[in-house]
């Protein structure tokens, strides 16, 4: 990568706070793939909205619309966006929702003839961001609902962060007082990184992963693939390279080729199909793994779905404790650490990550 790219690539530090902790925070998928956002070129308008003389200001700038392709980084910069606000000009509480949570809430409320508690709730608070507007598209009831939520939230100068696919007005079933009124403010299109930023990517997951790895090699095979990836599949790819080396010394770049490709060649993993090759693998029943039981082979055996449903599914920690049984998300996230960990140290565990996703990522 050429001095004159490197210079062009900073990064944004990402922030999941406590402050933020709220009952819609575990319906998204906040995963945050790396401790830094990495700002190349193709999002250089993310450097003027993210300056500290700017963030002072959101109010004058909102509504605020990040838009952009699946896995572009929106929910996590919208958060960090709104993290920064707060802890700058001191002001909370912030709230965080999802456009299905705000539209379910809102019906709730109405049924219950109690909307003007769902109206201090999301009108009081000093900043409030909703992920993923798309599912209001359906919804027009809510979609009016958030046009005078947005008015009442402006006539105070409070800020409003939104994520979205595309531009509100392109959303077909966003009606045109809404649109109207999301996109009198700051819309910012994101995009999937360029070919300089996904090296940049490399390089700071290698470091955080492995710094022994060869990374010269990983950057140009992806050159040669030319596919867009986003932070995830390269995490999945830098994985996958720093299990070869350990394991074997050194980088299988056919099976790194196979692995990278799988993501655009086949329909997206789920968690039941993942739970399966475990179980198959460490023979024994699907229920079974699914379970409350203590004992360590399962537990070893279910934690590694959790690890790998983490790594090659967008599922959230809150879905995956459904699927077993309606854990809490925070025993999961606990359970995916703890099994991290111990991988260093257990060499035929590290063995059974490795061959499982293999096989996950080059079925058909």
């Amino acid at each position: 990568m050429s001095a004159q790219l490197t210079r062009k690539i900073n990064s944004i530090a990402l922030e999941q706070p406590p402050s933020l902790r709220r009952p819609e925070a575990a319906h998204a998928d906040v995963n945050w793939t790396l401790p830094t956002y990495v700002v190349g070129s193709e999002n250089a308008q993310l450097n003027f909205l993210f300056a500290k003389r700017q963030i002072a200001k959101l109010a004058a700038l909102s509504p605020i619309v990040l838009f952009g392709p699946s896995a572009c980084g929106k929910t996590a910069l919208a958060i960090t966006l709104a993290t920064l606000w707060s802890r700058q000009t001191d002001q909370r509480p912030l709230l965080f929702t999802t456009g299905q949570t705000y539209s379910d809430d809102y019906l709730e409320a109405l049924e219950a003839d109690d909307v003007e508690h769902f109206r201090r709730r999301h009108r009081r608070c000093r900043l409030l961001v909703i992920d993923n507007l798309d599912t209001l598209a359906t919804k027009p009831a809510s979609q009016d609902e958030l046009a005078a939520n947005l008015d009442a939230m402006q006539d105070n100068d409070r800020p409003v962060v939104l994520t979205a696919s595309r531009l509100p007005a392109a959303i077909r079933g966003i009606k045109p007082h809404l649109a109207s009124r999301l996109t009198a403010g700051y819309t910012l299109e994101l995009a999937l990184p360029n070919a300089a930023t996904r090296a940049k990517i490399v390089a700071v997951l290698s470091a955080t992963i492995d710094p022994l790895l060869p990374i010269d090699d990983l950057v140009a095979l992806l050159a040669k693939l030319n596919q867009p990836f986003t932070a995830q599949h390269l995490q999945s790819i830098v994985m996958l390279a720093s299990q070869q080396r350990r394991l074997y010394g050194s980088l299988d770049l056919g099976q790194l080729r196979a692995h990278a490709l799988s993501a655009f060649n086949r329909q997206p993993l789920d968690i039941n199909t993942i739970a399966k090759a475990v179980a198959k693998r460490f023979r024994m029943k699907l229920p079974e793994l699914r379970s409350a039981t203590r004992l360590a082979r399962v537990v070893r055996a279910r934690g590694l779905v959790i690890l790998l449903s983490r790594k090659l599914t967008s599922a959230s920690l809150q879905s995956i404790g459904e699927y077993f049984g309606g854990r809490d998300h925070s025993t999961i996230l606990h359970a995916f650490r703890k099994l991290e960990e111990s991988l260093p140290g257990d060499p035929e565990l590290s063995q059974a990550l490795l061959e499982l996703e293999h096989e996950l990522t080059t079925m058909p």
